[in-house]
């Protein structure tokens, strides 16, 4: 057996160690947010991201992106914060969070220069701007009535990096030439839906519902992310590979 498809199954084989982990913790938070605690999982949602970060390398191998490792480090210890107390540690996740946000921007900065932008400001385009611009701001509102000045500031500039985030998967997904451009679409779909609930689960009514929604739309954003920045490159017509 050569080299070469050695190297190729101690790959695969830590990769299906890494789905098989994957997948478990995600069903396990799942099923912890529906009979457990939020505080449960504590134990569990920090092994997905680590999973995600393990499987991202093992990937990438020697070409990933240190800004997205940097922005899962951010991640995980927003999460940490998070399941021990959310409001307690608003501020501290607000900067993570803004953290996070901003090595996004970072990374997809780049995949902003070769798109086309003939005709962004469309009139889909612009009401979309608007829609998610006025649920952003009423978001805000509930914040401004919930939260001390200091943390209505880091409220508010996580709130614009989130719409600058927002903005630039938007023109990535409606005028470039990337074919998986859906996946980081999807995955910022996700992040917003993952902001919505969670300000409407801690600040107005809490419902388990919610943390099972938070969850999946968390993973879920995290995941098509990693898959974007992967695959970014392909040329050929693109199908959704989760394996």
């Amino acid at each position: 057996m050569s080299q070469n498809k050695i190297f190729k199954n101690v790959i695969t084989n830590k990769l299906n160690v890494l789905d098989i982990l994957l997948g478990t913790s995600f069903l396990a938070s799942i099923i912890l947010s529906i009979i457990k605690s939020k505080q449960q999982l504590l134990f569990t949602i920090p092994l997905v991201i680590v999973c995600i970060s393990l499987k991202y390398i093992v990937l990438a191998k020697h070409k990933f992106k240190v800004l997205f490792l940097v922005a899962l480090a951010f991640i995980l210890a927003a999460d940490i914060l998070i399941f021990k107390n959310f409001q307690a540690n608003f501020t501290y996740i607000s900067v993570l969070t803004t953290l996070c946000l901003l090595c996004y921007i970072l990374i997809i900065k780049q995949y902003l220069k070769n798109g086309k932008f003939q005709g962004f400001l469309s009139a889909s385009v612009l009401l979309s701007i608007a829609l998610v611009a006025y649920v952003l701001f009423s978001v805000f509102k509930v914040l401004v009535l919930e939260l001390p000045k200091k943390q209505i500031i880091l409220s508010a500039l996580c709130l614009f990096c989130f719409s600058l985030y927002f903005t630039s998967i938007g023109i990535i997904y409606l005028k470039s030439y990337y074919k998986n451009g859906i996946l980081l679409f999807i995955s910022g779909i996700a992040y917003f839906f993952q902001l919505i609930f969670s300000i409407i689960n801690e600040f107005l009514h809490f419902e388990r519902t919610f943390t099972v929604l938070i969850i999946i739309c968390h993973v879920t954003s995290v995941y098509l992310f990693m898959k974007f920045i992967l695959e970014v490159k392909s040329t050929e017509p693109y199908t959704i590979n989760f394996e």
